[in-house]
This record gives C-alpha cells, sequence and structure tokens, in this order.
C-alpha cells in the first residue's frame, strides 16, 4: 500500500477507531481521544482509504511504502476455490483534524465540541456520522454527554441526554436506526455499573430539548415468546430481538 504518513497520530491507548464507507472508492477511519504519553489526546485523526489508489485529496506526495496486490479468493463452479491478485494498489493518507486550533479550518468554540477524553465509545451510525459517547476526561472525570460527528462536514453536534451516566469503559452499539444500546462501564465513583441496559433514540434528539434515556435491566432465562414460560426474561430483550453480552472485567478478573 502507499502510505502519506506526514501527520502520522502520536502513540495512545484507550482510544476509538471508527470505519465509514463513503463509497466503494473511498473509505475513511476516525482515531478520536485516547490517552497519550502525556496528556489526553483532544484531536481527531482521519484515515483516508482509496481502494483504487486514486487520492481523494489530490496534490500529496506519496510517502515512503510497499506496493501490493490485494487478494481475494473466487468459487467456481466444480467448488474448488482459488486465490485472484488484482492490480489495486489501495492508498492511505493521515490528516489530521485539530478543532482547537483556531488557525485550522475544522476550529470549534470549546463549547462546541467534545473534551478530551479516553475510554469513551465512537459507533458508526447512517448519514455518515459518528456518536461519541462520555468516557474519562481530564483529572479523572467521567462524562456523560453524547456528541454526534458529521464526518462529511467535520462539524460536532452535542444531543442531549438525560438518565445515564457518567461512565468510562462501557460499550454502545446500534441496534435499530436511531437507537443507540449503551451496556456497562464505571461509574462517577469508579465502580463498575450493574448490568443495566439503556436504550438512547438519539433519532430523536433534533425534536425534544432533551433525549430522556429508557433504562432496563438484565434478566436470564427463556426467551419471552418461549411457551414454556410466558413472559420470562422480557426485560432483556427488545421486540423479541435478543441482546448479547460476552466477556468484560469484573473487579480485578477477566469474564
Amino acid at each position: 500500500a502507499q502510505v502519506v504518513n506526514n501527520v502520522w497520530p502520536a502513540p495512545r491507548s484507550y482510544h476509538t477507531s471508527s470505519l465509514v464507507v463513503n463509497s466503494e472508492t473511498s473509505w475513511k477511519v476516525f482515531v478520536i481521544g485516547g490517552k497519550g504519553k502525556i496528556d489526553l489526546e483532544n484531536e481527531v485523526y482521519e484515515l483516508i482509504i482509496s481502494p483504487t489508489g486514486e487520492s481523494s485529496r489530490p496534490g500529496t506526495g506519496v510517502g515512503s511504502g510497499t506496493d501490493v496486490k490485494l487478494k481475494s479468493y473466487e468459487m467456481s463452479k466444480d467448488g474448488k476455490v482459488k486465490k485472484v491478485y488484482s492490480n489495486i494498489t489501495p492508498r492511505m493518507e493521515w490528516r489530521k483534524l485539530d478543532f482547537g486550533d483556531e488557525e485550522s479550518p475544522f476550529y470549534h468554540l470549546p463549547s462546541d465540541r467534545p473534551a478530551a477524553r479516553c475510554m469513551h465509545t465512537a459507533t458508526p451510525i447512517a448519514g455518515q456520522k459518528i456518536l461519541i459517547l462520555g468516557g474519562l476526561g481530564r483529572a479523572g472525570r467521567r462524562l456523560a454527554d453524547l456528541w454526534e460527528f458529521h464526518t462529511d462536514t467535520y462539524k460536532w453536534v452535542q444531543l442531549r441526554i438525560r438518565g445515564w451516566g457518567p461512565a468510562s469503559g462501557h460499550t454502545a452499539v446500534v441496534i435499530e436506526e436511531g437507537r443507540l444500546l449503551v451496556l456497562g462501564g464505571e461509574k462517577a465513583d469508579g465502580l463498575l455499573n450493574t448490568m443495566v441496559i439503556y436504550h438512547i433514540d438519539y433519532a430523536t434528539a433534533p425534536y425534544v430539548p432533551i433525549v430522556e434515556v429508557k433504562r432496563a435491566t438484565l434478566a436470564t432465562g427463556p426467551r419471552p415468546h418461549s411457551p414454556t414460560s410466558p413472559g420470562g426474561g422480557r426485560e432483556a430483550f427488545v421486540d423479541s430481538q435478543p441482546d448479547c453480552v460476552f466477556g468484560g472485567l469484573r473487579g480485578s478478573a477477566a469474564q
């Protein structure tokens, strides 16, 4: 691959990386936040991937790298699998988005952008957007805010919510369009959250002053439609669709 690495991100941990597919010829990975060597990282880095080898930003030079061919597999009619190599050379370019630099075209006022954080979640949603929820801020302060990052315009919008957090180290996933499922993490006092499911209907944010977060508890047992136990375990499911949870850290032992 050809890699332009003049703005390579500094080493970090507890950050997030989110893939946004613009088209078949343009992919983007956004690296947000994280814990750096000295302080929390507040910049966002954009990795632009062009599978066809074409640059999405003409005029940039190509850094040192090794050209490789993409490998795929094809199934023939007789059931045999063969390797197929294409002549496509992917091109990757790093871009730094500094929302705190007043001379940057991406500048936002401090009140119009999320604070530096780590151990947050970054969930891609429809419309080339990413939802940033909670996390651990400076001075060990856990956060309870929800932000919507528009990857096409590089704009931040805060979605005001009530009934969740503050927390860090939690998980968040879209279970249906417009609804975010949040689970686990550490509370403001550093203790682990109970296994409570939170549903954030983020799609309603433009129509209400504050989105009220819905809460439900995890339950074990047969699924709600099981004939052997009518209604059993109803709280653990949404529209008869199970929410699956695996692993994590309980106290000092991995689960």
